[in-house]
């Protein structure tokens, strides 16, 4: 009798736990026993990046002859790298082939972490961003960054298609044009469904807003319904100086649930401002660093990153 059938298989499953961010031993255990492959399938796939085409292809694939895959996908990252760049100097961007997406997106039902990357929302086909705003809710971390829409009211539109949202991670999103604001009419009568649908369940907690993204327009969104504010961390590149009582009203939202708060304001902004500011809302168990950089602050957020790429 082989040695390894002598030990029972939580002992093997436990072993192989240990192998969870080591994706060329998971490979071998998969091929070495096929009592083994189940939890090796879970660690492999656990976290996957597609940055191209070919990736695409290649995964849309593997889940069509092994359906089963999909279901052990937990960490999705979609990043179209950029193809150069024009005469303008300005970058080309390579991301039709985010539609082919589409497809497998759907499959995915177990995944709770997301991450979009270089691509234009707006030039995505109405199908595939269908697809993206109804099959992700139960993702509860999500990363965008460098990120195109059209205009303002998508970026709420999509961010409301994920009720139970925990963490934002909000960086180098764009919009081509500004929305016309909502008109005076309760917020439960002007959200669309899928931003009432998030409106009663979501719990964001961890909040990263960098100066690129115009933080203005999320900070308004999420004080439309201040009382469901339950945020621990809050990390901000604030540089809309005409727009700071903003922070104030969201670190009074947030109220005693806030832990941890890092902020960076423009150079120039007088320490009175700062303090009518946070007036109010430091207290003892707040960690409170204004000195950080935004630079800093990006070093500190975790990346993505794939265990398989394609």
């Amino acid at each position: 009798m082989h040695a390894a059938a002598l030990l029972p298989p939580e002992l093997h499953d436990q072993v192989i736990d240990h192998l969870w961010n080591e994706p060329k031993s998971l490979a071998a255990c998969a091929q070495t026993c096929r009592s083994w492959v189940g939890t090796s399938r879970l660690h492999l796939f656990r976290t996957v990046r597609i940055q191209n085409a070919r990736q695409c292809t290649s995964f849309a694939a593997l889940l069509a002859s092994t359906p089963v895959i999909a279901r052990c996908v937990r960490r999705l990252t979609i990043s179209a790298d950029y193809n150069g760049v024009d005469a303008a100097g300005s970058p080309i961007e390579d991301d039709a082939w985010v539609n082919e997406a589409g497809a497998f997106v759907r499959l995915l039902v177990n995944a709770t972490t997301l991450g979009l990357s270089r691509l234009r929302w707006h030039a995505l086909r109405p199908d595939t961003q269908k697809t993206f705003m109804e099959y992700f809710v139960r993702v509860r971390t999500l990363f965008l960054f460098e990120v195109r829409f059209a205009a303002s009211r998508d970026v709420l539109d999509f961010l409301g298609a994920f009720p139970a949202l925990n963490e934002l991670y909000f960086h180098g999103v764009a919009w081509d044009a500004e929305s016309p604001p909502l008109l005076d009419a309760p917020a439960a009568e002007t959200a669309v469904p899928t931003e009432r649908k998030a409106r009663e369940c979501m719990q964001l907690s961890y909040l990263f807003l960098d100066p690129r993204s115009s933080p203005t327009l999320v900070t308004e969104w999420l004080l439309r319904h201040p009382s469901e504010q339950h945020l621990r961390t809050i990390q901000l590149c604030w540089r809309e100086v005409e727009n700071m009582k903003l922070v104030g009203d969201l670190l009074h939202a947030s109220g005693a649930a806030l832990e941890r708060l890092l902020v960076e304001f423009p150079s120039g902004v007088p320490e009175s401002g700062v303090a009518s500011v946070v007036s109010g809302v430091l207290d003892s168990k707040l960690m409170f660093d204004m000195s950080c950089s935004c630079a800093e602050q990006l070093d500190s957020i975790p990346v993505c990153r794939g265990v398989v790429s394609f």
